[in-house]
């Protein structure tokens, strides 16, 4: 079973179009119809969007005997749904559903199927989310895995079904950051991050089985611990980071696809582009992305024409990991510390831990400077402090002591 449960929302469908009232003649005509589609590999959701949008043309619209339809009826039904009060792209999915299904029915040279042609195209370019938005809905997130989960679905620019579908073993880790090979809609592919590789190896340090065959990303309650997410899951995960954030964009998983998409238009070509995003080779998206970002022809006129350098043409707009000075670690752009070794990432938290350090060094001295014993017991300490804090490997292996320990 997918991460959708589609064979349980097709098993649904069948009992709502036995139960929907519509003649029996159209009920048998949608189930062949269906058969016909997944015989044909047409995936289960898209199989099922077209029998829930037949089932509701027959409910709302007209439930005459499909193999009786002319193209009267097609320009009847499109009006009624045209005047309707919905969505623009439910309205083509309509005007598709019956392109589809009636190429099936009646053949490809049917001509009544000039009636549905042309479909109403979206002016208004969807919302893409800034560099500063994306680092705090990964900040917002409430848990490790979650905080993993959509840095690298922004990073890879991923389908959640391809976020879903990753095991420990499509995973490798390099000295930039790694790789994930994804099994998408144009097969497998392997795609580079960066940003979110001190994401994962985070989670990874929790996760509750680590094994070359295991999901990377899997539930951590009662109900589901251990086991791979459904896309419900996905979804409630950014719905929380949401909420927490702030953010008043409309965002969905595929919003953050959406916007890897448009920031990777001014730097990578069409074929790139295609590879990185799993797209089909000659595919017209690219071309879609490149159209939004204006593949830096601002930065091209006020240069080029007017000579001016803007701050902009300085920052290439990356989302990169944070490095830590001490250890040289990939650290998350939103961490506070470094995972590794500890140390504060951010000048605020290094002049905190800074004054704490100074506080209950104070506060110890003047204890240990009436006892002269506490006192050379005390320099030990500090002698032995100062040697697991330079030396990261001694650090990481001490805390795993004290954890277990613990």
């Amino acid at each position: 079973m997918g991460i959708y449960k589609e064979k349980v929302l097709l098993s649904k469908e069948e009992g709502r179009l036995i139960n929907s009232g519509i003649t029996e003649s159209n009920i048998n005509t949608i189930r062949e119809f269906k058969s016909y589609l997944i015989a044909g590999r047409i995936g289960i959701l898209r199989t099922l969007r077209y029998m829930i949008d037949l089932r509701l043309i027959c409910q709302k619209y007209k439930d005459k005997d499909f193999a009786a339809w002319s193209s009267k009826d097609i320009i009847e039904v499109m009006e009624k749904v045209e005047i309707e009060d919905i969505s623009d792209s439910s309205k083509n999915e309509y005007r598709r559903t019956l392109r589809k299904f009636f190429k099936w029915l009646k053949g490809e040279d049917w001509p009544e199927l000039k009636a549905l042609k042309g479909e109403k195209k979206h002016s208004r370019k969807p919302q893409v989310l800034t560099r500063e938005e994306i680092l705090k809905l990964i900040e917002s997130a409430t848990n490790l895995r979650d905080k993993a989960a959509i840095a690298l679905l922004y990073d890879c620019g991923l389908r959640i079904g391809e976020l879903a579908s990753i095991t420990f073993k499509d995973l490798t880790f390099n000295d930039y950051g790694g790789k994930v090979k994804v099994r998408g809609k144009t097969g497998e592919r392997l795609v580079p991050f960066v940003m979110a590789e001190p994401y994962i190896k985070n989670w990874i340090q929790i996760h509750p089985n680590v094994h070359p065959n295991e999901s990377l990303f899997v539930g951590t309650g009662n109900k589901n611990f251990g086991k791979p997410l459904f896309y419900e899951s996905y979804k409630n995960m950014l719905k929380r980071a949401i909420n927490n954030s702030k953010i008043e964009k409309k965002v969905t998983p595929h919003i953050l696809r959406h916007t890897r998409a448009t920031h990777l238009a001014s730097k990578l070509t069409e074929s790139e582009m295609c590879h990185y995003l799993g797209w089909q080779l000659g595919s017209e998206m690219p071309k879609v992305y490149v159209h939004l970002s204006g593949r830096d022809i601002d930065k091209a006129i006020y240069s080029k024409v007017y000579g001016i350098k803007t701050e902009e043409s300085m920052d290439d707009g990356n989302i990169r990991p944070v490095i830590c000075p001490r250890c040289r670690e990939n650290c998350g752009p939103t961490s506070e510390y470094c995972y590794r070794c500890g140390m504060p990432l951010k000048e605020e938290k290094v002049f905190e831990m800074e004054k704490k350090n100074r506080i209950l060094r104070e506060e110890f001295i003047n204890e240990t400077m009436e006892d002269s014993t506490k006192l050379q017991t005390f320099k030990k300490i500090m002698e032995l402090i100062e040697a697991i804090d330079s030396d990261p490997e001694i650090k990481n292996e001490f805390r795993n002591m004290v954890g277990k320990v613990t």
